[in-house]
């Protein structure tokens, strides 16, 4: 199949990304993006040049700037706060739904805990859980533990074992969801 054919198949899946397995003028093999038909490396390494070339004073404004838009979403959404509230509400009158989402959870994790982990690797997740609560207590907001390869990622699935483990501030979890970020 054409390139061009690949990249209308994967605009009609919903995709982001697409494969030829044909180099790029600069000689990547890699994905491309659907909404240019660029290499994905060649993005990259366009925006490294373009992160590079900043000065500070730009990186000042840059930090004013999202300040500035956080300020100005706080202002526009004065019920942010009452978030977790509306959650609770929401598992209170929709309890069937939240058992269900927590049973399924629960049901995965079993599934991606594997059976030749050693006594020692459940105590270090047990201390895992027990680094977030105390950091909790600490700090004065939420821990969690998270999965670094999500139990149930879109793209890849990772185990719940300690090495996949990582103690973070519940807001970089929450915005992460079951999205994996590939370390370089």
């Amino acid at each position: 199949m054409s390139s061009a054919g690949l990249r209308n198949e994967a605009k009609l899946r919903g995709d982001i990304r697409y494969f030829t397995g044909k180099p790029c003028i600069r000689n990547h093999i890699s994905e491309r993006l659907v909404s240019s038909g660029g290499c994905l490396v060649c993005a990259k390494e366009k925006i490294a040049m373009l992160r590079k070339k900043r000065t500070p004073e730009q990186l000042d404004v840059d930090h004013l700037k999202s300040r500035i838009r956080s300020a100005e979403w706080r202002i526009n959404n004065p019920d942010h706060e009452n978030t977790k509230l509306a959650k609770l509400r929401y598992k209170k009158f929709n309890i069937d739904k939240t058992n269900a989402g927590t049973a399924k959870r629960r049901a995965e994790k079993l599934k991606r805990t594997p059976k030749w982990l050693s006594a020692d690797d459940f105590w270090m997740i047990g201390e895992a859980y027990a680094i977030a609560a105390l950091r909790t207590k600490m700090f004065g907001f939420s821990w969690h533990v998270d999965h670094i390869i999500p139990l149930q990622g879109k793209d890849v699935s990772g185990l719940h074992v300690p090495l996949n483990l990582q103690v973070i501030p519940w807001i970089d979890n929450v915005s992460k969801s079951n999205k994996f970020k590939e370390l370089r």
